[in-house]
């Protein structure tokens, strides 16, 4: 009798969890807070522990000189669906970037999509 009390016990339990779980997992809003000039991107997750999620970003690349023998060091800051900035990573933009960059930035945009694996917002994947 304990042990068909106590599975009993337990099954409630576990219905009870499941549906607290569901119930708030479809209540999240799906609305995203733009955050200026910043890329929209499919959204990627980045840590799986804290569940920080990447769907915009924003570069900056830093000691652009008239040296053109030389690449460039990149921060590309990563942002969650709120709009919070929850993560900071660096890349190097090589020359042949550098040189090619001119008045258009989406010659940035698609060097560091690419070195990332990130995915524009809308893009489907074709091959």
């Amino acid at each position: 009798m304990k042990h068909l009390l106590l599975i009993s016990a337990f099954a409630i339990s576990l219905t009870s969890y499941s549906q607290i779980s569901a119930g708030t997992a479809t209540s999240t809003s799906d609305t995203i807070v733009i955050v200026q000039d910043a890329l929209q991107v499919e959204p990627v997750l980045i840590n799986a522990l804290t569940k920080d999620t990447c769907y915009q970003i924003l570069w900056n690349v830093q000691n652009i000189s008239r040296d053109t023998t030389q690449g460039s060091p990149c921060n590309v800051y990563m942002y969650a669906r709120n709009g919070v900035n929850f993560g900071q990573v660096s890349c190097y933009i090589p020359k042949e970037i550098i040189n090619n960059w001119g008045t258009n930035n989406t010659i940035i945009d698609d060097y560091v999509l690419a070195y990332f694996g990130f995915r524009r917002r809308g893009v489907s994947k074709t091959k």
